[in-house]
């Protein structure tokens, strides 16, 4: 008598997101882009009265640490929510980068000034989060090694 394996993280993914499941994932993905939008015009437009949490914010590790989480995160649930289907890793890379260049623009537009080092310096370090993003799904086995 045999006995059944047990479900890889590969096998998760693919029922998480069947059916009602993959529909979570989506709306999931399009919140997290909502808030993060909504984080970054806070941050931008709030000053704080403690003059140590004012320069915190200010704080170019705080900027970078902050991309770095959002995009990650933004990256992992685009990719969950594409699952197993055929060049999700390729959709879930444009997705994410398109959406950072959107949010670069829109800040650009915004404060009325060209795009520039700045706006290329945060496109990178989008870009690193999600390929750590990446790393990490593909070593604790939540996405397939090709």
């Amino acid at each position: 008598m045999s006995t059944p394996e047990s479900p890889t993280p590969t096998d998760a993914l693919s029922e998480d997101t069947q059916g009602y499941s993959k529909r979570k994932w989506a709306l999931s993905v399009v919140l997290f882009t909502v808030l993060l939008w909504v984080a970054a015009w806070w941050l931008q437009n709030f000053t704080p009265r403690q003059p140590w949490l004012r320069e915190v914010l200010r704080a170019e590790a705080f900027h970078i640490l902050a991309h770095l989480i959002l995009y990650a995160t933004l990256y992992g649930l685009l990719r969950l929510a594409l699952g197993p289907r055929r060049h999700a890793t390729a959709i879930a890379v444009i997705a994410t980068l398109s959406i950072a260049g959107v949010q670069e623009l829109v800040q650009c537009a915004t404060y009325r000034r060209i795009p520039g080092a700045g706006e290329l310096f945060d496109l990178a370090v989008d870009t690193v989060a999600l390929g750590v993003a990446h790393a990490v799904m593909r070593w604790r086995g939540i996405i397939p090694a090709k």
